[in-house]
């Protein structure tokens, strides 16, 4: 497979912080004074003591062809990586890697990996870290997916609003005891507060899986067969009262309650339920 150049355009971000010299982010000299650099090389390789490969086969060819230079670590003569040397300042740095030297440049940052985040979101993650690089793309992507998130949220909550019953299943599968005569509101605020409002997004996600889940219903039957103590369920163990064991995972009994052939033990389960609620 070829490697190209693509129309693209990265941010360097200085990661500023306050030191015990300077405590103030925003002062002149915070993070650097005002015409330094810092440099960055290729990494060496210690156990080959040559220069870390940083750059894929193709991407050394096609980048060699069009430099008209050879790329590979391995010259021993006017080596390119000897003097390739990325310097950054305090200011944001914009590089467009459709250009080949800059392409290189984000390389070698990018395996920089003690002093150039990857992204801003991990740029807390190391004390060594001096910059961040924000993919301008990836983070417009990263925004539209949230939006498109939210939107899907906000559909299915209001399509679930309308479902008494649902709702109190979805509670139930959550792991909630709910009873059968709170109010509507009551389950509305609940699920919202579980997964809606203010919330980590994986929680969102959570909610949008579980309403868009083909097995919803079977879930829910198990989740109250649970609760109604006709399914016994031992760690990832669940078996009937008598101690028939059907699957070893919520994911294997909901496929075993799915099979033609167990469809008299699955109808037998919803019989026993009903025979309570009575």
């Amino acid at each position: 497979m070829s490697f190209k150049l693509e129309e693209k355009k990265i941010q360097v971000h200085p990661v500023v912080k306050a030191t015990g010299f300077i405590n103030q982010k925003n002062h002149k000299a915070a993070f650097l004074a005002p015409n330094a650099k810092n440099r960055f090389v290729t990494p060496i390789d210690k156990k080959t003591g040559k220069y870390k490969q940083i750059l894929t086969l193709e991407e050394e060819k096609h980048l060699s062809e069009l430099l008209y230079q050879d790329l590979s670590i391995n010259v021993r003569v006017d080596n390119f990586w000897d003097n390739f040397t990325v310097e950054l300042g305090k200011n944001v740095e914009v590089k467009d890697l459709s250009e080949p030297i800059q392409f290189i440049e984000y390389k070698v940052l990018l395996a920089n990996k003690d002093y150039i985040a990857p992204d801003k979101k991990s740029s807390g993650n190391k004390t060594t870290y001096k910059y961040y690089i924000n993919d301008l793309e990836s983070e417009a992507a990263t925004n539209t997916d949230k939006i498109l998130l939210r939107e899907r949220i906000s559909d299915l909550f209001k399509e679930l609003r309308k479902d008494r019953t649902k709702m109190i299943k979805l509670l139930e599968i959550s792991g909630k005891k709910v009873s059968q005569t709170v109010s509507d509101s009551f389950l509305i605020n609940e699920i919202n507060n579980m997964y809606v409002e203010n919330v980590p997004e994986y929680k969102q996600q959570t909610f949008v899986n579980m309403l868009t889940d083909g097995d919803f219903s079977i879930r829910a039957l198990i989740q109250e067969a649970i609760q109604a103590g006709i399914i016994v369920k031992n760690k990832n163990k669940y078996s009937l009262q008598g101690g028939d064991v059907l699957a070893h995972s919520q994911d294997a009994l909901v496929k075993f309650l799915k099979t033609k052939k167990n469809q008299e033990t699955k109808l037998l389960i919803e019989e026993q339920i009903k025979e309570q609620i009575k």
